[in-house]
């Protein structure tokens, strides 16, 4: 692969190199997270939430280890984020974890249906959730209230992401679309309470404020699985995985920072998008893999888009130079999981429906592997 460099001498010109895999029994990895200093792996596979050390080598035993960690209920969601992390359940619970600990610090209750997919911002003072309800939540972890109900899907809420600083959260849903929904820069849509300017404001009598999507974003046949906010050099595109086999990148315009370069398509909206919102079509849209999309990350200053699976395999495209296809890596099962390392791109992981770990070194061409390794 040849050297390129792009936009202020960041460049993906590397291979992927497998440095380790490990099981983690015969159940499914839900999800994966690293740690800010890529020193720690987290794992929920199963009723289980795991922690691994990423630097020991040899036998990659976990540093802790929590079963029935919604109470016997499958974990089906994690994030990471400052010395917390998060997951949500089919026990219908978003719970919070001190990471050195293990122990648990909070549970959030008011899904009515299991919880499908987790983010936390701020560090840790702000969680989104997803689930089977049809409703996204925003919650507050200093007060363990829900202060925002995300209403709007036609199905199941699979995927669930937030903007850096909290001022849009971005949904992907069994109905086939992703939606974007003004929180901390306005209280869009609100249907109770008076409009909010933030996230600091609370609806009267301590109810959560229901609110309507600004955008919804139209294109893929069949369920929108995952979905992730650009950053960095991407800011202000918003990437999702369908059901279809394809990932795409949506520029919002108006709503995030431009700059981009993508080509921006605008539509009215065809269908119940929601009072006020828009419709917007994709900018890229990434094709490659034989069989539905399960998972994404980004990462390499978020330039790099890695899309996994159930074909078993693991796609990295690098965005900005049109999509291009930079890699395909065997995941070794149905994969069901990936993650970036934050910042530049040294590490990946990934899991399967199967137990099967593997964590992946970002190798530059003719080089050895960055970063440390199990």
């Amino acid at each position: 692969m040849s050297h390129k460099k792009d936009h202020g001498g960041t460049h993906f010109t590397s291979w992927a190199q497998e440095l380790r895999a490990v099981s983690v029994g015969k159940v499914r990895v839900h999800a994966l997270a690293f740690s800010a200093d890529a020193k720690r792996l987290v794992v929920a596979a199963g009723d289980a939430l795991l922690v691994f050390p990423v630097t020991t080598r040899g036998a990659a035993n976990p540093i802790w280890r929590v079963d029935a960690a919604h109470g016997g209920s499958l974990v089906h969601a994690l994030d990471m984020c400052g010395d917390r992390i998060v997951t949500g359940g089919a026990d219908c619970a978003v719970r919070v974890w001190d990471a050195a600990t293990a122990s648990p610090v909070g549970c959030f209750q008011g899904h009515t249906a299991p919880v499908l997919a987790v983010a936390m911002r701020a560090p840790g003072a702000v969680i989104a959730s997803a689930s089977e309800d049809g409703t996204a939540r925003i919650w507050f972890t200093r007060t363990g209230k829900c202060t925002h109900v995300l209403e709007g899907h036609d199905g199941p809420v699979l995927g669930v992401d937030c903007a850096t600083h909290m001022e849009c959260v971005a949904t992907g849903s069994s109905d086939g679309t992703a939606r974007i929904w003004g929180i901390g820069r306005r209280g869009t849509g609100a249907r109770e309470g008076n409009s909010s300017n933030g996230m600091e404001k609370t609806p009267a009598e301590g109810k959560a404020m229901a609110i309507a999507p600004d955008v919804v974003l139209r294109g893929h046949v069949g369920a929108v699985t995952c979905v992730r906010f650009g950053a960095k050099r991407t800011a202000g595109l918003i990437f999702t995985a369908g059901e279809d086999g394809t990932s795409r990148a949506w520029e919002t315009g108006a709503h995030f920072r431009s700059g981009t370069g993508a080509s921006r398509k605008r539509e009215q909206p065809t269908g119940p998008a929601g009072a006020g919102s828009e419709l917007v079509s994709a900018s890229y849209v990434f094709r490659g893999h034989s069989g539905p999309l399960t998972c994404i990350a980004l990462g390499e200053h978020a330039e790099v888009l890695a899309t996994a699976s159930s074909d078993k395999a693991i796609k990295l495209w690098v965005v900005r130079e049109g999509g291009r296809m930079a890699r395909s890596l065997a995941g070794g099962g149905v994969v069901t999981a990936v993650a970036f390392t934050a910042g530049h791109t040294t590490l990946a992981a990934s899991g399967t429906s199967g137990g099967n770990v593997k964590v992946w070194g970002i190798v530059p061409s003719g080089g050895a592997a960055r970063g440390p390794a199990w």
